[in-house]
């Protein structure tokens, strides 16, 4: 199985794994929770979506180590392992491709979902209307998810009946 191929089904369990927290009755880090997987299920699709334009080169995902003048060389993680672009880089370069599929909309909705998540995971959301503007952010971001990995991988995500779920 290609890389790929197994980025895109990982993205389809993330986003599984958000809907299911999402809709927990009485789980009040629900919309924090959401958004934490949300993003994650973005950023393997995206990855996903990068590697088969780039026939598969795994590399093409890795960050440059610029300070390094010695060959290409990538930067690593504090575990040693080469670290990867993340979820903004790529959708703002496949926002770039006219070819890609995701368009500014699709583009706005997923860094606004960064945002959310970044103060999630670093900080805390203090905001009256925070259940309100997740359901929003998070609505859009799912059917624009769906509408890519179908368009992107024919991700058949009708067994899953996102539709029908309460986001």
């Amino acid at each position: 199985m290609s890389t790929s191929k197994d980025l895109s089904e990982k993205s389809i369990s993330a986003a599984i794994s958000a809907i299911e927290i999402y809709n927990k009755p009485d789980f009040s880090y629900r919309e924090e929770a959401f958004s934490l997987l949300m993003v994650n299920a973005w950023e393997l699709l995206l990855k996903a979506k990068w590697l088969v334009d780039r026939n598969e080169d795994v590399s093409t995902l890795y960050v440059i180590d610029a300070e390094r003048p010695e060959g290409v060389t990538y930067k690593l993680s504090r575990s040693g392992y080469p670290i990867t672009h993340g979820v903004h880089f790529l959708s703002a370069k496949l926002l770039e491709d006219p070819d890609s599929g995701l368009d500014k909309p699709c583009h706005d909705n997923i860094q606004a979902l960064i945002e959310i998540r970044d103060n999630s995971a670093h900080f805390i959301n203090k905001d009256i209307y925070f259940g309100r503007r997740i359901l929003e952010i998070g609505t859009a971001s799912l059917r624009n998810y769906v509408q890519l990995g179908m368009e992107w991988f024919q991700l058949d995500l009708s067994r899953y009946n996102f539709f029908l779920m309460p986001i």
